[in-house]
């Protein structure tokens, strides 16, 4: 497969930051969860004896928030340096518009939500253990009221990234099944069916 992309396939590149971008996510998701649920049962039945337990969740869920914020960067440059492929079919304005809108939406959540949950973690004077290999110093100041806003846009922007993932996939799913264009094709790895040459017609 080629590294860069052509006008009829997304080259290894995009396709390896994708997939590890999007498996990262439907890890980190639930991992953020369940870290919220057990910090607050941890805090109701005012039992502390667990709150290594629980920093070590809240680190892995760190850890991994960092790796995905890095991983879109380098997304974001890629596309940004490289050929674009073109979007598939005779699709109206507003479609086109919306898919521009919720690529650009998800890389804008994806960086603000590690951003936000640094700034969470330097608030409350935590350095982040990163995978357990080595900490991350807190490199600024934050007041507790930063602290709160920053807690409250990490939550907007966790179901923000729920629903414009769920609209990304429905409308992948949509291409595929009910436009039947290549949309899916150009992206999905060559193993399950993706496109790794030029472009060709789509196929039922």
């Amino acid at each position: 497969m080629k590294l860069d992309n052509t006008a009829g396939h997304w080259g290894a590149v995009a396709k390896s930051l994708h997939w590890a971008i999007a498996a990262l996510v439907l890890i980190q998701l639930p991992l953020g969860f369940y870290a919220r649920m057990q910090k607050e049962a941890m805090v109701a039945a005012v039992d502390m004896s667990r709150i290594e337990d629980v920093t070590a969740i809240f680190d892995l869920h760190k850890s991994i928030g960092i790796v995905i914020g890095l991983l879109v960067i380098t997304r974001i440059v890629w596309r940004l340096t490289h050929y674009v492929p073109p979007l598939s079919g005779e699709l109206p304005a507003y479609m086109r518009a919306l898919a521009h809108l919720t690529h650009w939406a998800l890389y804008a959540l994806l960086i603000a939500l590690p951003a936000s949950g640094y700034v969470i973690s330097v608030g409350s004077h935590i350095e982040i253990d990163f995978f357990y290999l080595f900490h991350i110093p807190n490199l600024f100041e934050v007041s507790e009221a930063a602290r709160q806003t920053a807690e409250t846009v990490h939550m907007v922007c966790v179901w923000m990234l729920v629903a414009f993932t769920v609209l990304h996939i429905g409308a992948a799913l949509f291409h595929h099944f009910a436009l039947k264009d290549d949309t899916m094709v150009k992206i999905l790895p060559a193993f399950l069916g993706g496109r790794g040459g030029p472009m060709k017609p789509f196929k039922d």
